[in-house]
């Protein structure tokens, strides 16, 4: 859903697509899961990573050298 801003929410159809990853990939042996701090990306994975018990960790999107020193 468009707020108006550059970091909208998720609308109704993102929602259910978020909840429809934990079925996908519940299974998948998961590890970590990263996420830009945007709105819509973090509620994108909240769903699995609280399925799967595990932590957020945000990355910077312009900056993805952080993000592939962390794995």
């Amino acid at each position: 859903m468009k707020d108006g801003s550059k970091n909208p929410t998720l609308n109704e159809l993102g929602k259910k697509n978020a909840k429809r990853l934990v079925t996908f990939l519940q299974d998948a042996e998961i590890e970590a899961i990263f996420s830009t701090d945007y709105i819509r990306t973090q509620d994108t994975v909240k769903p699995l990573a609280d399925a799967l018990k595990l932590k957020i960790q945000s990355y910077h999107p312009y900056k993805s050298e952080s993000l592939i020193k962390s794995v």
